[in-house]
């Protein structure tokens, strides 16, 4: 086993009790063994994310923030140039958001598995010789 990049829903399945499963608790338990990635923008969409799901239960959300927070997930900036190129050329390919974009293209260029429940990511995944780890 080995590291693997992260994306939103993935990370937000790992931290919410009623989303868990037996293959989202087999993630988290190898993203704290060995570690995961994500583009940096991932800080600000798992936040929203669970800012939105807790939305009547702060504290919750905060505090479900501060753990995924805390997991041994390695940020990587993406930089402009390579948001106009790559990033771009990958969501034009495979009808993406450019944030999801984002996630394909860390796990093309660190030739590491994806881990998420985002239909369009798991259909382009493998176009782009990506494994998947589907939570």
């Amino acid at each position: 086993m080995s590291a693997f990049v992260i994306d939103a829903s993935a990370s937000v399945a790992i931290v919410s009790p009623d989303e868990q499963t037996d293959v989202s608790l087999a993630a988290l338990k190898r993203l704290v063994s060995h570690g995961g990635f994500a583009p940096s923008l991932w800080l600000f969409e798992t936040a929203n994310a669970l800012r939105f799901k807790w939305s009547k239960a702060p504290a919750i959300a905060r505090e479900a923030i501060a753990r995924l927070h805390s997991l041994p997930i390695d940020l990587v900036d993406v930089e402009p140039a390579v948001i106009r190129g790559s990033v771009l050329t990958l969501a034009q390919r495979h009808n993406l958001t450019v944030y999801d974009a984002s996630y394909l293209h860390v796990a093309v260029v660190l030739s590491l598995p994806l881990a998420t429940l985002d239909k369009a990511l798991i259909a382009a995944a493998p176009r782009e010789s990506v494994d998947l780890l589907v939570i």
